[in-house]
């Protein structure tokens, strides 16, 4: 019996069969494996953890299209009850939560910390007249004072999670990372 080599030479179709064959294998368990559901790395941007300000409590939001989910956006709870760092009473009660978990996120989750921007400066970072990192702010999960994105303050919060979690990278949970029954129930309420 000839070698491969050998047999490509005489027959150079048999080894085109041979490439397309095993390039159709790989397309169909690329196609059929390791998808979103599968993966549990993958960090789908369309549904994001947000915090209620009024209630103090998580919610997702689920969009397409990505400025729609600038914070502030609207909250079930409704408008702000109170001024609340750079918000006003009355403006959207929604803000982006961080969530992590130290170790995995099948482990005991936390709100890191929270960011929005200032209200009144929204549209502007939507159409580009302002930089959103000039008008960010953060506050810690566990409540306290907002602070400018752009400040020592506003960096120390955002190194919470690391300082929580202590020799444990901290690992950052997205809604696909609820149970599904849970994250159902977030995204219908």
């Amino acid at each position: 019996m000839g070698s491969i080599r050998n047999l490509l030479q005489e027959k150079p179709a048999a080894g085109y069969g041979l490439a397309a064959g095993i390039i159709a294998i790989a397309v169909a368990v690329a196609m059929f494996t390791g998808g979103p559901e599968e993966d549990p790395h993958y960090f789908d941007t369309s549904v994001l953890w947000y915090y209620d300000l009024n209630t103090d409590k998580r919610f997702a939001v689920k969009a397409d299209d990505d400025f729609a989910m600038v914070p502030p956006l609207e909250a079930p709870s409704g408008p702000l009850a109170e001024k609340i760092g750079p918000m006003p009473k009355g403006s959207p009660a929604g803000v982006r939560a961080w969530v992590f978990a130290c170790g995995t996120c099948k482990d005991k989750q936390f709100v890191g910390y929270l960011e929005t921007i200032e209200p009144n400066k929204r549209a502007d970072a939507l159409n580009g007249k302002a930089r959103y990192a000039d008008i960010t702010w953060y506050r810690s999960g566990e409540g306290g004072e907002w602070h400018k994105g752009l400040s020592k303050e506003g960096d120390a919060i955002r190194d919470i999670p690391m300082e929580k979690c202590g020799d444990t990278p901290p690992q950052r949970c997205e809604v696909n990372d609820a149970p599904p029954e849970e994250r159902e129930a977030l995204l219908n309420s």
